[in-house]
């Protein structure tokens, strides 16, 4: 899955993605924030970030089409915890189109 290339998200507006030729790790921006992320067989796992380092969301997404990714997205947790995720397990949707 290559997932290089402008996107529109209704949640986030339009997304930027560029994934290493021939790897799996993706950068991008998306409004307010800058994307770091990695591709797994059809998953793209995504994390959103100001331009301070502080993720702010996490992503999970699954390839729907060609051109389309669905998944959702959540909050960070306020206070890590050993043996926890860095993002609430609760999410909501979100879909992503290729323009």
């Amino acid at each position: 899955m290559n997932v290089t290339g402008a996107w529109n998200s209704e949640e986030w507006g339009d997304l930027r993605l560029i994934q290493t030729q021939g790897g799996r790790d993706v950068s991008g921006g998306a409004p307010g924030y800058e994307l770091t992320g990695v591709v797994s067989g059809k998953r793209l796992f995504l994390l959103f970030h100001n331009g301070r380092g502080k993720v702010d969301y996490c992503a999970t997404l699954d390839t729907a089409a060609d051109n389309k990714l669905s998944g959702g997205y959540s909050d960070r947790v306020t206070r890590l915890r050993f043996g926890h995720g860095l993002c609430q397990e609760k999410s909501r949707p979100m879909h992503m189109l290729k323009k």
